[in-house]
């Protein structure tokens, strides 16, 4: 524990008052919290006014660390690969780091998460980078997470929220300020240990590591699929897409065809009932039953019965 006096970043006359340079001040701060993130890989997770005190000689310290946050050396590697990746302009690229993370959910709707990665690339492609805002980009790219469901690292989302509070922050400072300018040379640092040998070799040994243990663990998952399946407890489960529009479809035609059927039995029974009553001098009665009259108020009710089953069921 150490003790520290100085004036918050968020009272600027203060500053002014006693003489601070605004603008040194927004440009070590940018700095600082970059370089915890990117070299250090431990960041203050919550940067706002209150928790940056500005020291004689414009030195900025960092106090209250009660919401941190890592990145990790495999972090790092992704986050390197998503910067190559957009420094390429490569949607592909942005995706498959996604992927590589292991933050997109099985049943994403793939074609609709690259048309809005496409869309956020374009909308960045022509603007420099010293007029991005890294606030309004890690928005945007927020915003696309959530609209897909892709699970982001709590790290990653504190990640963002500190850098927002920072660019925020930095604004008030000096708004002619640009912390992208100041971003660009550590992550082109970045770049530069992942190409590192021992980094390099560090990956490869991580990912041969990986695959040996697949290869060892391979007999023994076999064996308990076989065992699994001789017990009939796998279920293979077929997907059809759009069965139940498909199903829907086929109980309206069926619906059609019946009442089809029953109007054309309807038609041929009013004809039999027109026929008979024209033959005036043949009783119609059956047991003293009037037969064509019963035989039409049976067929009329079912048919009315019938109709009334297929429209109340929605499927015709």
């Amino acid at each position: 524990m150490e003790y520290v006096e100085g004036i918050k970043l968020g009272e600027l006359e203060r500053l002014k008052q006693r003489g601070y340079n605004l603008k040194i001040l927004a440009e070590r701060l940018a700095k600082g919290m970059f370089q915890q993130i990117f070299m250090k890989g431990f960041f203050h997770g919550d940067p706002h006014p209150g928790n940056v005190l500005a020291l004689s000689g414009n030195v900025i310290a960092f106090i209250d660390f009660g919401m941190v946050g890592r990145i990790t050396s495999e972090m790092k590697y992704h986050l390197s690969s998503f910067i190559i990746a957009l420094m390429r302009q490569s949607t592909d690229g942005i995706m498959k780091t996604i992927g590589d993370m292991g933050l997109v959910p099985d049943d994403v709707d793939v074609s609709q998460l690259r048309e809005d990665i496409e869309k956020l690339r374009e909308k960045y492609y022509h603007i420099p980078l010293s007029q991005v805002s890294l606030g309004e980009a890690v928005h945007d790219l927020l915003h696309v997470a959530f609209r897909h469901s892709i699970r982001i690292p709590s790290d990653l989302t504190l990640l963002g929220k500190a850098l927002l509070t920072v660019e925020g922050v930095v604004e008030k400072l000096d708004p002619d300020f640009s912390i992208i300018d100041i971003a660009e040379p550590f992550g082109r640092q970045l770049l530069k240990e992942r190409l590192r040998p021992e980094n390099v070799a560090e990956m490869a040994w991580k990912r041969l590591s990986d695959y040996g243990e697949l290869f060892v663990d391979l007999p023994k998952n076999v064996k308990e699929l076989t065992r699994l399946m001789k017990q009939g407890k796998v279920r293979l489960e077929i997907g059809i897409p759009d069965l139940d529009f498909l199903l829907r479809k086929l109980d309206q035609i069926s619906n059609r065809l019946s009442f089809s059927i029953v109007l054309l039995s309807f038609s041929i029974i009013m004809v039999g009932i027109i026929i008979g009553s024209s033959m005036g001098r043949q009783s119609t009665l059956l047991w003293k039953i009037p037969a064509i009259e019963i035989g039409f108020f049976v067929a009329t009710l079912m048919f009315c019965w019938l109709l009334y089953s297929i429209f109340r069921s929605g499927r015709f």
